[in-house]
C-alpha cells in the first residue's frame, strides 16, 4: 500500500494511493512529495523530495519580410516569456542555410541558397523546461522580365499589341 502527497499546501486533493500516481502542480514554486509505503504496518517507510515547478515559459518571433534569393539575409529576434538570466535558445534555419543553426536570442544575417519556404524553429529552454516555435518564411525566386513586340512597319498612330513572358 502507498500513501502520496504531493505537498499542494491549502488543499486535500494532493493525495494518491496508487503504485504510479501522475499530478499536476497548479502554479510554481518549490514542493516536498511524502511517500510512504505500507502505512500504519510494522514495516512502514517514508521518504521525502523535493520538487521545484518552474514558471511556465513561451517563444516567439516574427517571421521576417520575404527577400529575394539573390541578396538575401535575414535578421531573427527571440520573444517570448521567459527569465532574462539562464535562458538559452536554439534556431534551427534548415540545411539550406548559412549558418544552419544559432544559439544567439536574436541572431543576424542568416542567407539562404535556395529560394522557397522555409521553416524556421527557436527552441527556448530554461533549466528542465522547453518550448519551440516555429514560423515560415519565404525566399523569393529572382523575376524573370521579358516581352516581345511584333517586328513590322510601324506608322503613327499605331495601335501595339505587346506580349510579356515575365515571371514573377
Amino acid at each position: 500500500a502507498y500513501a502520496w502527497d504531493f505537498g499542494v499546501d491549502g488543499t486535500t486533493d494532493d493525495v494518491s494511493n496508487f503504485l504510479l500516481p501522475e499530478f499536476t502542480y497548479p502554479a510554481p514554486g518549490t514542493y516536498t512529495v511524502t511517500l510512504v509505503a505500507n502505512p500504519g504496518s510494522a514495516c512502514t517507510d517514508t521518504t521525502t523530495v523535493d520538487i521545484t515547478v518552474n514558471e511556465e515559459i513561451n517563444a516567439s518571433f516574427n517571421p521576417p519580410d520575404p527577400q529575394c534569393i539573390s541578396s538575401n539575409s535575414f535578421d531573427f529576434e527571440g520573444q517570448g516569456v521567459f527569465p532574462s538570466n539562464g535562458t538559452t535558445f536554439l534556431w534551427d534555419f534548415g540545411t539550406d542555410a548559412n549558418p544552419t543553426t544559432s544559439t544567439e536570442q536574436s541572431p543576424q544575417d542568416i542567407v539562404y541558397s535556395s529560394s522557397g519556404e522555409k521553416e524556421v524553429i527557436l527552441t527556448v529552454f530554461y533549466e528542465a523546461c522547453q518550448t519551440d516555435h516555429s514560423e515560415e518564411l519565404l525566399v523569393a525566386s529572382p523575376s524573370s522580365i521579358n516581352f516581345n513586340i511584333p517586328d513590322d512597319l510601324k506608322c503613327a498612330p499605331y495601335e501595339l499589341q505587346f506580349s510579356n513572358f515575365s515571371e514573377s
